[in-house]
């Protein structure tokens, strides 16, 4: 009869560490996932910032932001994709395609 008990009372024990493992890794994921979201928010809070302050400093950023995505998705940084933007768009009010601003 004690036999049984000491293998009952060490399988229980074992099962015990296992869920304690898998609920700790389970939690250590958790905690890493909301690490990366949490960075991945300050991130773009910050872009958010700089981009409302690039905004506020050229003027015409709001007609042409469009234009202006289309070339930072084409790999250019804010600048020069607003310098490319606002020249396109000046061609194009030249060449009667656009209203003037």
């Amino acid at each position: 009869m004690k036999s049984r008990k000491r293998r009952l009372g060490s399988a229980t024990k074992k099962v015990s560490e296992k869920r304690g493992a898998r609920q700790s890794a389970r939690h250590s994921r958790n905690t890493k996932r909301a690490d990366a979201l949490e960075k991945t928010r300050q991130k773009f809070k910050e872009t958010r910032q700089k981009v409302d302050e690039f905004a506020r400093t050229h003027p015409g950023f709001d007609k042409l932001a469009k234009e202006i995505i289309f070339w930072i998705e084409k790999r250019l940084n804010l600048d020069d994709a607003y310098r490319v933007a606002k020249v396109l768009d000046k061609v194009n009010v030249k060449l009667g395609r656009a209203e003037p601003s």
